[in-house]
């Protein structure tokens, strides 16, 4: 069985107040493409379908058509639903849906749903976690002390029966512990993090959240991570389709399969004058490094050169030029960690560390709870 992992597609998302919509429409293309040469029995989306929990008609309508389009290859298609997704509005008409191959778990009901597909070899079996919290989960355990998200993950694992002598796969939406983050995904400190050997009687676990590609504790538990960058840390990942064959055995063969964006993320560094002069103009995705102390008009300047100049930032940490920078994503899309995180680096300069984040959480939740 020939297995397609992907998560995070993010659809409405803005980066640095630049819609991705012409970005998503064309590797969504992509995706498609390798569908219909590839041929999956199944194509897993772990989570994060949606930017917003409450997405534009625009964002709808470009996903309506990009699953419509899967469904017609014959794939069966597999959705669970991220942090960022509303869990119930993801689930809007999820049975109807299964009558053309779309499976969609996004509300949590005390138990992981199982859907099993068969290949020439027998049964492969999809187990089916949407992204849960602890408050989730107490109602379900109540014999059970839950207070952290492993507490809450470990619950749930550990009632759910897998019959060992099947070929298993674990679709979740979590922040594993060891996995490495980039700047575009929301952390506090470590208070999300879950023990990747909760899932060590999965035969592969496909995992959602984490926008960089990678393994996590072994070769079979993985992070598809996002299709695009979505940030200039990821400028030198390399996105792709990861895919999971499984033959009789329970060991799967893992590979890859290249996503090419329309425009890449890039930086650039040197002084004004230097930019000004250099002939190398791009319609990439950029992010200015300036070496200068100050620089009066730079983004309008800069613009001529990089038309999608997305960020300004200064070489020296002490010169903030704030008339000039791209602020980022519009305030009203954040919630208060993230307002704070932002203005501390725009006042020193640098990143909080994780003590920092760790006291910032302890005064938020010791207040009253109010944004």
């Amino acid at each position: 069985m020939k297995i397609f992992h992907l998560s995070d597609l993010h659809i409405g998302k803005s980066v640095h107040e630049y819609s991705m919509k012409e970005e998503q429409i064309h590797i969504l293309d992509e995706i498609l493409s390798y569908i219909e040469e590839e041929h999956p029995q199944a194509v897993i989306f772990a989570g994060d379908i949606y930017d917003k929990s409450v997405p534009s008609i625009e964002a709808v309508n470009i996903l309506d058509e990009f699953f419509t389009k899967i469904s017609k290859t014959g794939a069966k298609i597999l959705i669970i639903s991220g942090n960022h997704d509303s869990s119930h509005r993801l689930n809007f008409a999820s049975r109807l849906l299964e009558s053309n191959n779309i499976y969609i778990e996004s509300v949590f009901d005390g138990k992981v749903r199982v859907v099993t597909l068969d290949d020439e070899y027998g049964e492969v079996n999809f187990y089916m976690l949407p992204f849960i919290k602890p408050m989730d989960v107490r109602g379900y355990y109540e014999d059970r002390d839950i207070e952290s998200y492993n507490d809450a993950i470990k619950a749930v694992i550990e009632s759910t029966y897998v019959d060992k002598s099947k070929r298993n796969v674990m679709i979740a939406h979590q922040f594993v512990t060891g996995a490495i983050r980039t700047e575009s995904e929301i952390t506090v400190g470590t208070v999300d993090n879950v023990d990747g050997t909760i899932f060590d009687d999965y035969d592969y676990v496909a995992l959602g959240h984490i926008h960089r590609p990678q393994k996590v504790l072994r070769e079979t538990m993985r992070y598809s991570g996002t299709p695009l960058s979505y940030s200039f840390s990821e400028k030198d990942d390399k996105k792709s389709i990861t895919v999971i064959d499984f033959d009789e055995g329970k060991v799967p063969k893992i590979t890859f399969l290249p996503l090419l964006p329309l425009h890449r993320m890039v930086e650039v560094r040197g002084s004004l004058e230097e930019l000004l002069t250099r002939e190398e103009a791009t319609d990439d995705y950029v992010k200015v490094i300036l070496t200068d102390d100050v620089a009066i008009d730079a983004m309008a300047k800069l613009q001529k050169i990089y038309p999608n100049i997305m960020q300004i930032v200064f070489e020296d940490k002490k010169a903030i030029d704030i008339l000039d920078g791209i602020a980022g994503d519009n305030v009203l899309n954040k919630d208060k960690y993230e307002l704070f995180s932002d203005f501390y680096k725009e006042i020193t300069g640098e990143d909080m560390n994780e003590q920092d984040k760790a006291y910032l959480v302890r005064c938020m939740e010791s207040g009253n709870g109010e944004d």
